[in-house]
């Protein structure tokens, strides 16, 4: 996988990096938005209280990018092996590439898979508690990745639910009635 050069330096800082910037579709995209930068553009950053140049295509993602939760399965699944693939060529710390590889594993083969919403929900789940997990990271703070958290699902399946009823109410609600005034008769 050839992703772009913004997720590559995430990957390196041991951030988080949406799966679809690994997965065939973000890879694609990074190959055709390379040609379109300028090689020798650079911007400012800051490094150990220090100001630096960096490329500038390492700054932002791109405008195409679809959020976890907004990801088929098939995205999910090349996205997440092909990030996994890249956290052991960047030397992420053997604990923590385990911890990923079983938490992938473990919505990958979800028994909810076959549950209506299910992929959806294991989708919004994964973002969720990878983008906690990353933040946990960042502050040094303990954080398990470790099976599915049952109420956390709940929650997740719920605002799901709840989105879909609201989607389906407009869909069928009928305008109101427009009542003319006697002003426009």
């Amino acid at each position: 996988p050839h992703p772009s050069p913004w997720a590559l330096n995430k990957i390196k800082t041991h951030g988080y990096v949406p799966l679809w910037c690994t997965s065939d579709e973000g890879c694609a995209d990074a190959i055709l938005n390379q040609r379109t930068v300028t090689k020798d553009a650079y911007g400012l950053t800051k490094v150990d209280n220090m100001v630096a140049f960096r490329l500038v295509d390492s700054f932002c993602t791109s405008h195409n990018l679809i959020a976890d939760e907004n990801l088929t399965w098939r995205m999910f699944e090349i996205g997440h092996y092909c990030l996994l693939n890249l956290t052991k060529a960047h030397h992420w710390p053997p604990g923590n590439i385990k911890m990923l590889t079983s938490f992938f594993a473990t919505i990958q083969y979800s028994e909810h898979c076959s549950c209506p919403n299910s992929k959806r929900t294991l989708l919004l789940y994964q973002a969720t508690i990878r983008h906690k997990w990353h933040d946990a990271l960042d502050r040094d703070e303990p954080f398990v990745l470790r099976g599915l958290n049952k109420e956390h699902m709940r929650e997740v399946y719920a605002s799901i639910w709840d989105e879909e009823h609201t989607k389906a109410i407009v869909e069928v609600s009928i305008p109101p009635l427009h009542v003319r005034t006697k002003e426009q008769n």
